[in-house]
């Protein structure tokens, strides 16, 4: 049996996010709050991000 995965963000919005991780000195649990994703959620998109760049 296959386990539903999460959400999918568009690779932009990925992008957005890890660069404000990186510019700023929010917190991932911050960045994550604010666009209404978990900050696990964040942690795997940004590893996406830097990972696509």
């Amino acid at each position: 049996m296959k386990h539903p995965r999460g959400k999918s963000y568009d690779p932009e919005f990925k992008l957005r996010l890890a660069k404000e991780f990186a510019e700023t000195d929010k917190t991932l649990e911050e960045i994550a709050q604010e666009n209404g994703i978990s900050s696990k959620g964040l942690r795997g998109q940004k590893a996406d991000a830097v990972g696509s760049s």
